[in-house]
């Protein structure tokens, strides 16, 4: 492997590296290799150099950083991008941990910080908000960061000595240091020398033409071009590469100068081992033995090895994937950890729980293949591999007896038409005949370029396998992805989502269908000109009432299911889910940017992701009747077993968890978006006002029901009232202030909803003096309740009146609410006698 392989595929690298040097040498350019990297890249290339008799050029540096170093040193200059970064490294973590990596080799720094305020406890992504605060940390840490600014720019400045250009060596595959040093020096031309280029959707699209990849260029492993599968184990080259030394995580010059200094020292005295680099030391072998080899010899023996290597990265066996797995990948930023390349299956104890599960192991492995490669074993195992590569048409999967894979539809590519893709995606667990009529609903398409991606959430895999062996749906267009254990309906749409590529998105669950027009309507809408400025698009749905007796489907009842809805509008949205996701399809990037299903929902997930989409974009409505959401609403199977629906079999789920969904959905949005705050203020009040009404309807009728039993059991005269008339009168007077607290919060929150900012939204359960308080501070002129009798109270309460009168109260309920109860002062209630 090391020597044989990777060898002369290396030689070849240093042969692209020392042409592209030369041809960017133009007198006025600098090249920096960049550690850690750089120190293996620099000895290997001397020896290259060697062979063709030549020395180290002049204008060639070591440029002692990271990716940490630079967020750190350019700062100053690129603070946006260089605290993007930060946070996406830290990702759910709270800011203390970015403040700890930040300054970890800056104990003096923060022996003086209080790491234990609450404000700290904050997820990353408010790091951003938090530095703005005027805080003892936060001046600390910007003093370090300045510092450690003026220091790389002392750096900088030397190390290019004129250049008007830079030419960054490295492993890296998209230039992301490139992009931040580009961005904070733009008089200076950077490009950058890399093993190979494979860009992120996140990448710098200005600095593309100089992202460099020496050996290949793409995104995704093409079989024709057998380079490209080193995207397949990009970390191969990285930890090939890697020295025995430390990140270097700080500033030559810096506020921590001596720890650079340490770290560079590190690096450099750093030796290969035959415990932890082989594969290093059989290149380096490799290369020295043939630091003669003539340019032509040099790429011949590159293009022998390159396919055989392909092979193994894309379909390893055991022993492969061990060869080839490396030492572990070190992890920067901050961290101590090392993060391994391959999981071995049989020493996970130590490792969190969810390394137990296989297909968990699977899909966060840094190489796919390889570790599939210690899971399985022969025809599955190539299958797998295959499938996880690109390569496979999917219908070997549901033919083990298959003993080759068919060459002519080798890639996906071979089956996707020049039409944009659809990813169908259906969550089913052991519910075969619902699954095989979606099957046959999704066979029935007439727009044909789709992927369909059954996610086994769980179930028995040879039942979904049998149901799919027997359906008219063409193989090649099926992805299976199995759970070991089911992860829920949100997780499963995600991780369906995930497995495909794909233009557009429709949750087809399996005991749901579609018409055969519905994907060639809703695409070439969203396709249209006039479907260009809509994310998504919903159709006319039919309500299916059924039921299950044993094998047989019986359909009980058709009817149009929300037929009233014409548009989709926020505030509607926010009242009540409009739409079933059977006849939502919508762009695949809005559920990117949105970042997936809300997966701590057990159930109205889909709503949730309704409102997050609403806020990111419009949905059309077609008003054609194409697809059919079935309930079984009707016999044993509507309640309780695998066939039930969770919106009839899980009713209490969708009862207990509205509460938990609201308040979710204001917690995430109210105090950081206003249009959403908007959104949730008018939801609220038109919740309370619902459920103000309600209870004002049960006060009414209690309080006639008690003052009228009391009156007639002990006095006819209303006008004479005993004790007990006096009692009933009272209780229901408390029970009329819930009602006063619900009737003042809902017009304050619609008072809230039509200013122009949203960052006043009030607890709930504020009492009413407090609710009445805030009210007349934001200007809220609340109106008295139809049941508050404005003109008795008045009557009743002359000083009260001559406060009203005077401008000191806007009326006698606002008195009543702001001091009137407190002072026990009987509510005069509108009764109808």
């Amino acid at each position: 492997m090391g020597y044989e392989l990777l060898g002369p595929i290396v030689h070849r690298w240093l042969l692209g590296l020392d042409q592209h040097m030369a041809y960017l040498d133009d007198g006025e350019t600098s090249f920096l290799f960049c550690a850690r990297a750089g120190v293996r890249i620099k000895e290997l290339f001397e020896i290259y150099l060697e062979g063709r008799n030549r020395t180290w050029p002049e204008n060639a540096h070591m440029f002692w950083i990271s990716r940490l170093a630079l967020c750190k040193g350019l700062y100053s200059r690129q603070r946006e991008q260089a605290l993007q970064i930060i946070v996406r490294e830290y990702q759910d973590h709270p800011i203390r941990s970015i403040i700890m990596g930040l300054l970890r080799h800056a104990p003096e720094v923060l022996e003086g910080c209080d790491l234990t305020t609450p404000d700290l406890d904050a997820q990353s992504d408010s790091f951003t908000e938090w530095l703005r605060a005027d805080s003892d940390v936060s001046r600390k840490l910007l003093t370090y960061l300045t510092e450690s600014g003026t220091a790389f720019d002392t750096q900088v400045k030397k190390l290019l000595e004129g250049s008007r250009r830079a030419v960054l060596i490295d492993s890296g595959w998209q230039g992301t240091g490139q992009s931040l040093l580009h961005h904070a020096f733009p008089d200076i031309d950077w490009f950058g020398l890399y093993v190979g280029r494979t860009l992120t959707p996140s990448h710098d699209g200005s600095i593309v033409d100089r992202v460099i990849g020496l050996l290949f260029q793409s995104e995704s492993f093409n079989p024709e071009i057998p380079e490209t599968a080193i995207s397949l184990h990009r970390h191969l080259f990285e930890t090939l590469l890697e020295p025995n030394g430390p990140s270097i995580e700080e500033i030559l010059g810096g506020p921590c100068d001596a720890k650079a200094r340490e770290q560079i020292g590190a690096n450099e005295a750093a030796e290969a081992t035959h415990a932890k680099d082989p594969l290093f030391l059989l290149v380096r072998e490799y290369l020295k033995d043939h630091s003669d080899l003539d340019l032509a010899e040099i790429i011949v023996r590159h293009q022998i090895a390159m396919p055989k290597l392909a092979r193994v990265l894309a379909q390893p066996t055991k022993a492969e994937a061990l060869a080839l797995s490396c030492k572990d990948r070190s992890a920067d930023f901050g961290k101590n950890l090392n993060v391994p390349i391959l999981i071995d299956p049989s020493e996970t104890n130590n490792l969190p729980e969810s390394y137990a599960n296989r297909d968990f192991r699977i899909q966060s492995s840094l190489w796919p293949q390889g570790q599939i490669a210690l899971e399985f074993s022969g025809k599955l195992r190539d299958e797998l591999q295959l499938r996880s590569s690109g390569l496979s048409d999917d219908s070997s999967y549901f033919d083990f007896a298959s003993e080759t894979i068919s060459k002519e539809f080798s890639s996906p590519a071979a089956i996707i038409l020049e039409r944009p893709l659809v990813a169908i995606i259906t969550r089913t667990k052991n519910r075969p005949i619902l699954l095989k009529r979606a099957a046959e609903s999704v066979a029935c398409q007439s727009y044909d370029n789709y992927i369909w991606v059954i996610v086994n959430d769980g179930g028995d895999e040879d039942i979904v396998i049998d149901t799919i062996d027997k359906c008219s749906v063409d193989r090649r267009r099926i992805r299976l992805v199995s759970n070991s254990e089911s992860l829920g309906m949100e997780a499963a749409s995600n991780i369906g989502i995930r497995h495909v590529d794909s233009d557009y998105v429709i949750i087809h669950d399996d005991d749901d269908a579609l018409h055969p027009n519905f994907l060639e309507k809703t695409v070439g809408y969203l396709e249209s000109e006039a479907g260009a400025r809509y994310g998504g698009v919903l159709t006319g749905t039919e309500y299916v009432s059924e039921e299950i007796r044993g094998d047989d489907v019986i359909i009980h009842d058709r009817i149009p299911y929300m037929d009233w809805v014409r548009n989709i509008q926020l505030a509607e949205l926010m009242s009540q889910n409009l739409f079933a996701p059977i006849a939502f399809l919508y762009r695949r990037k809005l559920f990117d940017e949105i970042g997936g299903y809300n997966q701590d929902l057990p159930v109205l997930g889909d709503w949730f992701y309704n409102l997050e989409f609403i806020l990111r974009a419009d949905i059309k409505v077609l008003n054609e009747t194409l697809a059919y959401y079935h309930h079984r609403d009707r016999g044993d199977s509507s309640r309780s077993g695998i066939y039930s629906n969770s919106v009839i079999g899980g009713q209490s789920k969708h009862e207990e968890f509205a509460a938990v969904f609201r308040n979710m959905f204001l917690r995430k949005y109210a105090k950081d978006n206003t249009v959403a705050a908007g959104l949730v203020s008018s939801y609220f009040t038109m919740d309370l006002r619902s459920r103000l009404d309600q209870a004002e309807k049960r006060l009414t009728a209690a309080l006639e029901w008690q003052v009228g039993n009391a009156v007639l059991s002990n006095n006819p005269n209303p006008e004479q009232q005993d004790d007990r008339t006096l009692a009933a009168l009272r209780r229901a007077e408390l029970s009329y202030a819930e009602a006063d607290r619900l009737w003042i919060l809902s017009q304050f929150l619609h008072h809230q909803s039509s200013r122009e900012t949203y960052d006043l939204l009030p607890e709930m359960s504020i009492s009413l003096s407090e609710v009445a308080e805030l009210a007349e501070e934001n200007g809220c002129e609340f109106a008295p309740p139809q049941s508050f009798d404005e003109t008795l109270y008045l009557q009743n309460n002359s000083d009260v009146a001559a406060a009203v009168e005077a401008g000191m109260f806007r009326s006698g309920f606002a008195h009543y609410a702001l001091v009137g109860h407190k002072e026990m002062r009987s509510r005069t209630s509108r009764i109808a006698w």
